[in-house]
């Protein structure tokens, strides 16, 4: 409960009085959010120094955990076609 309540930023009490079937909703998706928080992480600091087959690994635990139904054999992009890509970004394109 500790955690859930330091995730959602509110107080023990607060927990303690919500349903049930709330807190295990709630609780379902710390995972995810965290998961999805560790691929932006990594994404930044880790693909200029990680070679394609250590990147594609790790990213793959993770992707699997912040997207439990989507991982479809989705591409994991070298530094090179990310730096294209968002660079397309930033052009507005």
């Amino acid at each position: 409960m500790a955690q859930f309540a330091r995730f959602y930023h509110t107080s023990i009490n607060d927990v303690l009085d919500m349903p049930h079937s709330d807190f295990a909703t709630y609780e379902k998706y710390i995972e995810i959010i965290e998961a999805r928080e560790r691929l932006i992480a990594m994404d930044c600091a880790a693909y200029p120094h990680t070679s394609d087959r250590a990147r594609k690994e790790s990213h793959k635990k993770i992707w699997k955990k912040a997207f439990p139904s989507e991982l479809d054999g989705r591409q994991v992009l070298t530094t090179d076609q990310m730096m294209v890509e968002l660079s397309k970004v930033n052009r507005g394109k």
